[in-house]
């Protein structure tokens, strides 16, 4: 299953200011293409991917690489959240249809708690970019 639209635009806008990314043998990457939309991938050992859409392989070119960005997990979010000095205080799920994670210093809220996480990374990079 890949993900939606939204939550990959918003890893994109991770990678856009400064988030590094990790590839490795059974990360999910993903890039944009100005005429159909995103498509998700997830990296093979041997310099290859697998595209999540077609179930096509093809090699990850290091010359490409700069195209594409992590999709990240749930774990890789709280694990990023921990390192950049951020305290996840609480998280609700809201009437059986909203994640809302609220941390030290950010807060995020949709339908997916992978979402909501990003939005709490976003936010940090935003405000520690902004301190700088």
């Amino acid at each position: 299953m890949w993900n939606n639209a939204e939550f990959l635009k918003l890893c994109e806008s991770l990678k856009a200011i400064g988030r590094p990314g990790q590839f490795r043998s059974g990360s999910r990457v993903s890039r944009g293409f100005a005429d159909v939309g995103f498509e998700e991938f997830v990296l093979l050992p041997n310099g290859k991917m697998m595209s999540l859409f077609t179930g096509a392989q093809s090699d990850f070119l290091e010359e490409h690489r700069g195209f594409f960005f992590e999709v990240p997990t749930i774990e890789d979010f709280l694990a990023e959240l921990e390192l950049r000095g951020e305290r996840i205080v609480t998280v609700e799920f809201i009437d059986q249809r909203m994640w809302r994670v609220q941390g030290s210093t950010v807060m995020g809220e949709n339908r997916e708690l992978q979402h909501a996480l990003a939005q709490c990374l976003l936010f940090s990079y935003q405000a520690k970019t902004k301190a700088a």
